[in-house]
């Protein structure tokens, strides 16, 4: 009886969505009051000027900035997280950027940005299809590094991830640090580099009882050997080291992910208290649409961040067919224009793409902000063909998730480098 129950209430609410899914027309006063707001760009993405990123409402006391992005699959959003960043370090001082990547992997992509390494971009490049293995993205890090020749160390622009996979990774920097901090913990965790053969190994294959191990051998020598370390590495490094054991440790169930991913991420911004971090990810990961999303729980410790989501009206891009296994290549995927969704309201107004401010308060104007509206969500993967426009987005109190939103009228696919899967170790 409860499971006939449940079924039953389970088709009520889809009934119930697809009769409330149409979206409603605007008012005159509605429509006078987004021409007024919205901020239109003229010129493409990729020929904007930076003097015109001047006109963004971002908060001068703002230490995170994310940015969310309704795909990965789209070349004009690799494009305006370039963009984006440049105004954010040139204008505002931000001297960290913090992806959607491995925090372990993101470590040793730092490096090469840093000018430490000639091989780290291997880290991000090597990995099939990756989102981020396409030309506007590699040029995007090679910029930082070529802006980071000519500043003195501590100036130096981080460019680190912020996500808990990437185990076999953190455990071959642990094995690196012990062998020239610690030769006890280095002969006793050396033994375990067979686990690190794969560095791409699954969530879920990560998540065995040997990591769990590891993570307390090393937890408890970096604890109870600190000054050690610390005679022979700086506290960054050695802080950096305690949170790849942690991960170690993790197992990626229920919310796990996302709360983990949220340490990490407050981990880089206390670093130092001069550090203001640009942040970017998957639109649902860096905005405040759940409770308990990345956003979310950084909001919780951090009020002061500022989330600027991102949408389409129409366009396509990129994504792989999460059924089709044996055909690891993305797909070109349809973006179908939605009416009356806050894309087609937004993108109504003329340019090339339109950023608006979202109000903190509700009036007569803005009552359709603070109505569930569709928004633009997929990662970069699909499991059925779109054909119908919500299909590829879904209705989310849209003001209460984000504090700002940048709408393109249309976009189209990024193009990634295939190269094959990288040598194991």
């Amino acid at each position: 009886m409860k499971i006939k129950l449940k079924y039953i209430i389970a088709n009520v609410f889809l009934l119930f969505s697809f009769a409330t899914s149409a979206q409603r027309a605007l008012t005159e006063a509605e429509i006078q009051w987004l021409s007024a707001n919205v901020v239109s760009f003229h010129s493409s993405i990729d020929q904007v000027q930076f003097e015109e990123f001047d006109r963004l409402s971002i908060p001068e006391i703002t230490r995170i900035v994310s940015l969310g992005e309704a795909n990965h699959g789209t070349r004009e959003f690799q494009l305006l997280k370039h963009k984006l960043a440049d105004y954010l370090i040139r204008k505002h001082d931000f001297n960290t950027l913090v992806f959607e990547f491995p925090y372990s992997d993101g470590l040793i992509l730092n490096e090469y940005v840093l000018g430490l390494n000639d091989h780290g971009l291997k880290i991000l490049t090597g990995r099939m299809n990756s989102e981020y293995h396409n030309t506007a993205f590699i040029e995007f890090i090679e910029s930082i590094r070529r802006l980071n020749v000519d500043k003195v160390v501590e100036d130096k622009i981080q460019f680190l991830g912020g996500d808990i996979f990437g185990k076999p990774s953190a455990l071959m920097q642990l094995i690196e640090y012990a062998k020239s901090h610690n030769r006890a913990l280095f002969e006793r965790i050396v033994a375990y580099r067979s686990l690190t053969k794969d560095l791409y190994m699954s969530a879920f294959k990560q998540d065995s009882k040997a990591f769990k191990r590891l993570s307390g051998i090393v937890l408890t020598s970096l604890k109870k050997n600190k000054k050690e370390y610390l005679s022979k590495s700086t506290e960054i490094e050695y802080n950096r080291m305690v949170r790849l054991a942690q991960i170690l440790g993790i197992a990626w169930k229920g919310n796990k992910r996302a709360r983990e991913w949220a340490v990490n991420v407050l981990h880089i911004l206390a670093e130092n208290p001069e550090n203001k971090l640009f942040f970017f990810g998957h639109n649902i990961h860096v905005g405040t649409f759940y409770k308990k999303e990345v956003g979310s729980y950084i909001k919780k410790e951090y009020p002061g961040y500022f989330v600027i989501g991102t949408d389409y009206n129409t366009g396509s891009f990129i994504a792989k067919n999460m059924k089709d296994r044996k055909n690891p290549y993305p797909d070109i995927v349809e973006a179908l224009p939605m009416e009356n969704s806050i894309a087609h309201h937004i993108s109504s107004n003329p340019g090339e793409f339109h950023f608006l401010r979202i109000p903190a308060e509700e009036s007569e104007s803005t009552k359709w902000l603070f109505e569930p509206n569709f928004i633009a969500r997929v990662g970069f993967g699909f499991t059925q063909p779109f054909t119908k426009p919500e299909q590829g987005r879904s209705r989310f109190n849209v003001a209460k998730s984000l504090n700002a939103l940048i709408v393109f009228d249309s976009i189209s696919p990024i193009e990634l480098l295939n190269e094959t899967a990288p040598e194991g170790g």
